[in-house]
């Protein structure tokens, strides 16, 4: 005989399964904020380091906005010649086939 669960069932006898121990999640959530709070500190201590040793505040990028449109242009219009380029390869191949 088989016999067949609901879901709610299944989670009634999962419940009466797992005992649940006030005490020792309580425990266990207490090591995990103190933890936590350990490795902020950590982060927030590495991350001030980090900021002051490799900060700069240098823009360069402002002043060759307009070389960089150009050399934008100038590499579309590269994708667009060899799109086009392989395009007619691949029709002259079938007409060669055909």
């Amino acid at each position: 005989m088989v016999s067949r669960f609901t879901t709610m069932e299944d989670l009634k006898m999962l419940q009466e399964l797992i005992q649940i121990k006030v005490k020792q999640i309580r425990d266990r959530l207490n090591l995990l904020k103190a933890r936590f709070k350990e490795k902020e500190q950590l982060s927030a201590l590495a991350s001030g380091v980090e900021e002051s040793i490799h900060a700069v505040n240098v823009q360069t990028h402002y002043t060759d906005i307009d070389g960089l449109i150009q050399e934008y242009m100038e590499l579309k219009q590269l994708h667009h010649e060899t799109k086009a380029a392989q395009k007619i390869s691949k029709e002259k191949k079938r007409e060669d086939l055909a």
